[in-house]
């Protein structure tokens, strides 16, 4: 009987490697926080990847709390 186990053993040891590392390896990726690697990588690619100009139309515009009062009539919904 141990023979035949060991015999059987022998024949699919790659196999068996195979799906014991599989199992393995499948815990740990299921363990994995994806989302701050992503994260990382994607803060990696926006760094470090082509950043297009901007246009030259586009204007910011900035509004102190004394503005904001005094537009607060015109205003059609609440700045808060």
């Amino acid at each position: 009987m141990v023979d035949s186990v060991q015999k059987w053993i022998r024949e699919f040891e790659k196999p068996l490697t195979i799906f014991i590392g599989s199992i393995c390896l499948t815990a740990v990726l299921l363990n994995l926080d994806f989302n701050f690697l992503e994260a990382n990588l994607y803060d990696l690619r926006v760094s470090h990847g082509y950043q297009s100009k901007a246009l030259s139309d586009i204007v910011l515009i900035s509004l102190d709390d004394a503005t904001t009062r005094e537009l607060d009539e015109f205003a059609p919904l609440s700045m808060d």
